[in-house]
């Protein structure tokens, strides 16, 4: 149990499970209903949080926003954290391989090593160096808080005594699960019961609540399924047994387990990696160093060339500027091709399966689960059923996030696996050290607050700057006294396009604002008493209108959740297609929050394993063709909302939901990829995020599939023009910076 971690005499309240790889996965449920798991999103509404902490000036972030730094601070974005576990000697290993930018000091190969130097802090500070271990602690900290807070469990507070599973890797070693041991002990979770998992005890506790009653009922008759999970890093396959006792408690056993390192996602991408650079050396005579911002770029665009070789027979990737003098790459790969190179791969992954395989005995296998992402690679699919002999696998434990999932499930008390041990495992960082990691992320905790806390008085103040500004625009100009605020708000506004060039504090922001504040009420005194009444009015209609809306779903029947009964797979298929119309009937009456809660509540429905595994074709039609909708108007509704976000904060305020919209398009091209509706809005979103060039890329797309479309032509044009004013604005930039 990590430090600090008790449960009041009160009990768990609700359960949290983690999935720790190159990515974290979250979920939970509430204690009066332990088995309705819901994956938790992050503030972009993603199910999954890159394991990534980055350091920009003073401010210390996490996830999506430390990924996006990497370009820019790439020595201070901790990418591949979970890789950084272990012995010195092997992380220096995992550097060299898999690109790290960031440094590392390794002073004793047994031991382990250091993240650093990184840059942190005032100008005058020294540079941070960090323990692996403190690293990773600062984004399961962040993480957990996504389900701490899930907004289904209203009245839970940081009080609220919790129950949490963390599941770790089954390749990890005991220097690597010591390492994870003083990341949980770095945890401030006074009020949380925490226990550590393997990976096969999360998937076997997915698969139990996945199949519930349809295992088997007679006493002592067992079960076997082989998983395979082709996660970033690794390729594992466990093969579990699972035995139903007399009062019908089920207990699993790990037959086998075999794991490759160098045999994941990554090794893939790593030899994409490598034809492109074939192609650039060739082309124009450059080389690309994994360990590069280039190369960092590059690899993250084949990651998306990767998804589309797995579903089209070819994919390009085109990269703007990518080299020295604003050189553009045009690159193309087929499946064909990538399946010859990557056949070392798949014989790593056919010896793993031997391995398992061999090592369980002679079993007669109930199925096989596949999992991970490099699942859904044809060529990997059919080296799975050649070497299990298994012609159809088997998707129904949600690759992305069952692990996840049955955590979660682990900790609400479905436990046919026990937890790691703890104090089994040796301890790598001591007492001294993590006192040292305590002292540290006092410092760096105390230095990100303060900034966050600066800049948001500064926010604050230029947003009401903007807002006086529409005020003096508009009718009740008059009442505010405009011969003496706008010279007032004119001199304030040079004051803060200076102080943007300075080191102002907060207190010198909240000064400025109060002054403004005294201003206003002295010489427009009536205007903000009307500001004021109209607010109130305003939440009086609001609160009104909520109540109103909590009646009529309460009337509909739209707050009782069905997803944990048992049902027919016909039923199922009628709520999610009602689910979906309702979501629609919301978006038309501009209701956008409530559409997307229906459509993602249809799609819910549409991966419960009654439908999953037992579909006819007929129903699989129609369950892709809901699924495609249900996304799409998600991201019709991200996009509706977005625009409203500019018009009320500005450009930035809409970013959030352009990004949403795009996953909502990125889901629904993976189940059909010649969707013209999400080629367009998924390009609008790439366009209002100044991705100009993936956007035309889905312009130029959807242009092949349907070349008469007006609205493609007509993007098509506006952006290739965009694209001229950006080349321009840069070279003239670029001019001055060196002319």
């Amino acid at each position: 149990m990590a430090e600090g971690a008790t449960a009041e005499a009160t009990g768990p309240q609700y359960f949290v499970g983690l999935d720790v790889g190159s990515k974290v996965v979250v979920a939970s449920s509430s204690v009066k209903e332990p088995f309705s798991v819901s994956v938790n999103v992050n503030g972009l509404s993603n199910r999954d949080t890159p394991n990534v902490c980055a350091f920009d000036g003073k401010q210390r972030l996490m996830g999506e926003a430390a990924e996006g730094r990497v370009n820019g601070l790439p020595k201070a974005v901790l990418t591949h954290l979970i890789t950084a576990m272990g012995k010195g000697s092997d992380v220096q290993e995992r550097k060299d391989h898999y690109g790290w930018q960031w440094d590392l000091k390794v002073e004793d190969g047994e031991k382990p090593a250091t993240i650093g130097p990184v840059t942190f802090g005032p100008d005058d500070a020294d540079p941070l160096e960090l323990a692996p271990a403190h690293a990773l602690s600062m984004v399961l900290q962040e993480v957990i808080r996504y389900g701490q807070q899930d907004p289904t469990r209203p009245g839970t507070t940081d009080e609220t005594p919790f129950e949490i599973a963390i599941a770790v890797p089954d390749h990890f070693n005991d220097q690597e699960m010591g390492s994870v041991k003083a990341a949980l002990a770095l945890l401030k979770l006074p009020n949380a019961t925490t226990h550590l998992i393997r990976s096969s005890t999360a998937l076997a506790s997915a698969y139990v609540h996945k199949e519930g009653s349809n295992m088997a009922t007679t006493p002592d008759a067992a079960r076997h399924i082989a998983v395979v999970d082709v996660g970033y890093t690794h390729a594992s396959v466990n093969v579990l047994s699972f035995t139903v006792g007399e009062e019908g408690k089920i207990s699993a056993e790990v037959k086998a387990c075999a794991s490759k390192p160098n045999s994941g996602v990554f090794a893939i991408l790593k030899h994409l990696f490598d034809q492109a650079c074939k192609q650039i050396k060739a082309k124009h005579g450059a080389d690309v160093p994994l360990a590069s911002k280039r190369g960092y770029r590059l690899i993250t665009a084949l990651t998306k060339a990767l998804k589309e070789l797995s579903m089209l027979n070819d994919a390009s990737v085109v990269l703007e500027c990518f080299l020295p003098d604003d050189v553009d790459i045009s690159l193309n790969f087929t499946r064909a091709s990538l399946e010859e190179s990557i056949a070392e791969i798949l014989g790593e992954l056919r010896t793993t399966l031997k391995e398992a395989l061999t090592a369980a005995g002679s079993l007669e296998l109930h199925s096989v689960e596949i999992v991970g992402g490099g699942c859904r690679i044809p060529c990997v699919q059919s080296c799975i059923s050649q070497e299990t002999g298994v012609a159809t696998l088997r998707t129904g434990l949600d690759g992305s996030s069952c692990i996840g999932t049955g955590s979660a499930v682990w900790a609400a008390g479905k436990r046919p696996l026990p937890a790691v041990d703890l104090d089994a495992i040796p301890t790598v960082v001591d007492d001294e050290q993590l006192a040292k990691c305590r002292e540290q992320e006092a410092y760096i905790a105390g230095i990100h607050d303060k900034e966050v806390g600066r800049l948001m008085k500064r926010n604050e103040l230029e947003a009401r700057i903007y807002e006086i500004r529409g005020w003096l625009s508009g009718g009740d100009r008059s009442l505010l006294h405009p011969a003496v605020v706008e010279p007032a708000l004119d001199k304030l506004q040079l004051w803060f396009e200076d102080a943007e060039m300075e080191d102002t504090t907060h207190e010198q922001y909240a000064e400025k604002h109060q002054e403004l504040e005294t201003l206003l009420e002295a010489e427009a005194g009536e205007f903000m008493e009307k500001v004021r009444q109209d607010k109130l009015k305003k939440e009086e209609e609001m609160k009104k209108a909520a109540e109103e809306e909590a009646a009529r779903r309460a009337e509909l029947g739209m707050n009782f959740d069905k997803d944990d009964r048992v049902m027919k797979k016909e039923d199922r298929l009628r709520l999610a297609v009602n689910n979906k119309d309702e979501g629609n009937d919301m978006f038309k009456a501009q209701k956008y929050d409530d559409a997307v809660r229906r459509y993602k509540k249809a799609l819910e429905h549409l991966r419960r394993p009654e439908l999953v595994n037992n579909a006819t074709p007929d129903e699989k039609s129609t369950m892709d063709a809901t699924a495609t909708s249900c996304h799409l108007n998600s991201a019709q509704c991200y996009l509706k909302a977005a625009a409203l976000a500019e018009a009320e904060q500005g450009k930035n305020g809409g970013e959030p939901f352009y990004k949403k919209a795009r996953t909502s398009c990125d889901e629904a091209l993976e189940l059909n990829p010649e969707s013209i509706k999400a080629l367009f809005r998924r390009a609008t979103c790439y366009e209002k995020l100044g991705e100009t060039d993936m956007a035309r890329k889905d312009i130029h797309a959807g242009l092949k599939i349907a070349p008469e479309d007006g609205d493609l032509k007509k993007a098509d044009a506006r952006l290739e023009k965009l694209q001229v004013k950006e080349k321009e604005k840069a070279k003239a930039m670029y001019g001055k910076m060196f002319g």
